[in-house]
């Protein structure tokens, strides 16, 4: 990797990116939401041809579709939620700098300068727009995709796995 130092300040869009990726994903129940709309319309087919399919079932279905719409539609709140509180948290817009060392990921901004040492790494998440680098705990790191070439970003990803399985191969000779 050519440039192991990286300045960014995040924007709108880098978040939008990350609250679209798989990490809030909730297509998964657009899939459930159609199974259950083709259930209820074959349950309807079935009542109005008379073959034997109670009117308890029928019912039930679409139940059912009206329970995962909403469940979706919460999802879909949810993300906006989240959304509004990242904006409003203005520590995520400063100017950051990440340093990959052979100690662990070294972050630094007008706040302060934070190490956190390749232990406490867990993963790195390629998205479309973003790399998460998870941590321990619910903490994580973004770094936007658009800081690097296309070669960067294999460069990036492969140092960050590289030092984070390293450190879990240490781990567990260890313990």
């Amino acid at each position: 990797m050519k440039n192991k130092n990286l300045k960014f300040t995040l924007e709108e869009s880098d978040i939008d990116n990350f609250l679209n990726s798989h990490l809030y994903e909730v297509n998964s129940l657009i899939y459930i939401l159609i199974f259950w709309g083709i259930m209820a319309l074959i349950g309807l087919f079935l009542y109005l041809s008379g073959t034997g399919v109670n009117y308890t079932i029928l019912i039930s279905i679409i139940a059912g579709l009206f329970v995962i719409g909403a469940i979706y539609a919460l999802s879909i709140y949810y993300k906006r939620v989240n959304k509004k509180a990242i904006m409003a948290n203005s520590d995520f817009f400063l100017e950051q700098e990440i340093i990959i060392t052979n100690e662990g990921l070294v972050t630094s901004n007008p706040n302060g300068k934070y190490t956190y040492t390749w232990d406490r790494l867990t993963e790195v998440i390629n998205t479309k727009g973003n790399f998460i680098i998870k941590m321990t705990g619910n903490q994580m790191i973004i770094v936007p995709k658009r800081l690097f070439s296309e070669q960067g970003e294999k460069d990036f990803e492969q140092a960050l796995n590289h030092f984070i399985a390293g450190s879990i191969i240490v781990g567990l000779a260890t313990e």
